[in-house]
């Protein structure tokens, strides 16, 4: 026999059909907030949603299918040096926690154990390339020099974008080795050099008086107190020079407010070097007090790079200075970096900088005014010329 079910009075048909239009009524603005929560959280844009649904895919693909655990804590950091390892710029880098104090140490002058190179990522060829080794370093006395490529430590194969892993693993512990299979820049050739790490503590500026009243100083790199160090050392030997020799061999830059102080000195007002960021911003860096005025020429090679051209193209745009050696490193972008929570830090380029007269020497360098391709023979010359 038929059942009989008595329908609540509150679950009527007519009921339900209007929760049910109550229902789709509110759908859009369900829907919308849905969306509006993707887009806050979606790193790619509105325009490129498919995107994050891919990226969050691939996520779960390989996190629930790869042959190996993976640590999911690793993902931002993956997915971070990812996106910083763009093909066009090889200064925008990611840098993990864990190496971040060491490239810390890599733009702060002071002590520290390892073997005194500046490398970077040559993004032509994926590979590392010295930028510098410190003046008097166990790098430096190994005959390493700018241009040279390391391909290995410790027999480890190390590639352009893990350049900071590798400068990591070649610090260490004074009085340990470390073997770099390299490639000479001026022969092509790989070989095997190992290098005893010792404690190198940077003086970033150096200076005395060579014969004929003949100032010499020597800026090994753009710490956050080279300009005053400068100012000492400057004012330390004025009283019995007539001119300066500026040595900035094998300085890979540094701070670049430092190079501008350092400039400030010597020109007396107009524009020291400007920046130039997105949509064509321009920020100009303008002298406030230079006074002194004596006859210099400047000492530049290979490893003169960043910082150290901002000086030497403001001094020699202003006619305050001439140069002996080759033509100059041609690291033309300043960076920025921003560190995290964690300690992790993001190095961005956020912007390409021009001397006084607005020449960009990105990728080119700076010419000097006398060439002198062997180094010993550098500063004899230089002192050569200023005698005259």
């Amino acid at each position: 026999m038929d059942e009989l079910y008595e329908i609540p009075e509150n679950e009527t048909p007519e009921k339900k059909r209007g929760i049910f239009k109550k229902i789709l009524k509110q759908l859009p603005v369900f829907l919308v907030g849905v969306i509006f929560g993707i887009v806050i959280i979606n790193p790619f844009g509105i325009k490129h949603l498919g995107d994050f649904f891919k990226f969050k895919i691939a996520i779960n693909i390989l996190k629930n299918n790869y042959y190996q655990e993976i640590d999911e804590d690793s993902f931002a950091d993956f997915a971070i040096t990812g996106i910083a390892m763009t093909p066009l710029d090889p200064f925008t880098e990611y840098i993990p926690k864990e190496y971040a104090e060491d490239f810390m140490l890599g733009i702060n002058a002071g002590d520290y154990e390892g073997v005194g190179l500046t490398i970077t990522n040559n993004i032509e060829d994926n590979t590392i390339e010295i930028v510098a080794a410190t003046v008097d370093s166990p790098a430096f006395e190994a005959g390493l020099r700018t241009g040279d490529k390391i391909l290995k430590v410790d027999g480890v194969v190390y590639t352009g974008e893990n350049y900071s892993e590798a400068a990591d693993n070649m610090r260490g512990v004074a009085g340990t080795k470390v073997t770099l299979t390299v490639r000479k820049a001026d022969s092509g050739k790989e070989e095997d050099i190992t290098i005893e790490r010792r404690s190198i503590t940077i003086e970033t500026v150096t200076g005395e008086v060579l014969e004929d009243n003949i100032g010499y100083i020597r800026i090994t790199q753009f710490g956050e107190n080279t300009a005053r160090e400068f100012a000492e050392c400057f004012n330390s030997i004025a009283g019995d020079m007539e001119c300066l020799i500026l040595d900035l061999r094998d300085n890979a830059g540094g701070y670049m407010s430092e190079a501008i102080a350092i400039a400030d000195m010597f020109i007396d007002n107009g524009n020291i070097v400007y920046t130039e960021g997105r949509e064509g911003i321009k920020t100009y860096y303008d002298a406030t007090k230079g006074k002194t005025k004596v006859p210099m020429i400047i000492l530049q090679n290979k490893g003169t790079a960043s910082a150290s051209e901002i000086l030497i193209g403001a001094l020699k745009d202003y006619d305050l200075a001439e140069t002996v050696g080759v033509t100059t490193y041609g690291k033309g972008v300043t960076q920025k970096p921003i560190t995290f929570h964690d300690g992790s830090i993001l190095k961005f380029t956020d912007s390409i900088y021009c001397t006084p007269k607005g020449t960009k020497i990105h990728g080119i360098g700076i010419s000097p005014d006398t060439v002198v391709e062997e180094e010993e023979l550098q500063l004899k010359k230089a002192v050569e010329l200023i005698k005259k």
